[in-house]
This record gives C-alpha cells, structure tokens and sequence, in this order.
C-alpha cells in the first residue's frame, strides 16, 4: 500500500514524494518497530493529505493561467482599440 501511494504522489510530484520518502526513513529509523503499523498509518494518512493539498495547488495554479491569459488576450484587445482611436 505504502509504496502504491508513493508511486502515485511521485507522478503527481516527484520531489515532494522524494520528501515524504526521506521523511519516512527517519520516522522508521526513529520510533521502535513495536508500533510500526500506527506510523504505516499515520505516513499514508500524511502522503494522502498532502497529495490532496498538491492536486488543489495544480488546480489553482491552472487557474491562475487561465486567469493571466485572459487579462493578456484583454490587453491586446484594449491596446488595439486604442490604437484605432488613436490614428
């Protein structure tokens, strides 16, 4: 399961699925092995959440360009209008 979600983020985001991965090898190396499926858990709960958080920063940062090519194509339109006032 752990490496599904891993593999999952790494495509979504490779260098913070290298982060979680880094992160994950000092919680293991960290905590005893006696409640190593409470920190599973807890690390798929972490990767899920901020796989979450990635995809909603994709989403707004396509937005943002939506946004920015819009004002850009507004622009040309207002500059050409002027223009033709202008002569």
């Amino acid at each position: 399961m752990k490496r599904k979600i891993l593999s999952a983020l790494r495509a979504i985001s490779p260098r913070l699925a290298e982060r979680v991965a880094r992160l994950g090898r000092r919680v293991s190396s960290a905590a005893p092995s006696a409640d190593s499926g409470d920190r599973t858990t807890q690390l798929e709960a972490a990767v899920e959440r901020l796989t979450t958080e990635v995809r909603e920063l994709r989403e707004e940062i396509d937005e943002s360009r939506r946004d920015a090519l819009r004002i850009a194509e507004l622009t040309d339109i207002v500059e050409r209008r002027l223009a033709k006032d202008g002569e």
